[in-house]
């Protein structure tokens, strides 16, 4: 699995640790929760480095949280390979010990308020898998 599927699941799989699942899914609801802080000591372990590597570049971080490197040549070129190297990091290969967890509809029938948009769904693919 890829640093980048990981950091975009982080939000819905957020949301799926919200539900309460029938007590008969008690062990999914605890691999939910299990999986769910992996996904964030790794989107944390991913956030330090991408701030190693814009200081490397010798970005400055602005009061809106974006990140400056200039505005001449050296700093649009610093810019392009800050980013370069921040995709490699997040497109890296990473060890993910968790089969898919099978969420039926039966399980989420008492879960009403509960909606994912088709994106989160799709970012989700690699982690829960939902069964009509």
């Amino acid at each position: 699995m890829k640093y980048i599927n990981i950091i975009k699941a982080q939000a819905p799989m957020q949301q799926i640790t919200k539900l309460k699942l029938p007590i008969k899914e008690n062990k999914k609801s605890r691999l939910i929760y299990k999986m769910a802080l992996d996904i964030k000591e790794i989107v944390d372990y991913l956030q330090q480095e991408q701030f190693k590597i814009i200081e490397k570049y010798k970005g400055m971080f602005q009061q809106d949280g974006s990140v400056s490197f200039g505005n001449d040549k050296d700093g649009v070129d610093r810019a392009n390979a800050c980013m370069a190297e921040i995709q490699a990091l997040e497109n890296m290969d990473v060890e993910w010990n968790y089969d898919k967890i099978t969420l039926s509809t039966e399980s989420l029938g008492e879960a009403d308020d509960f909606s994912l948009s088709p994106e989160e769904i799709y970012y989700l693919e690699g982690f829960i898998e939902f069964e009509d």
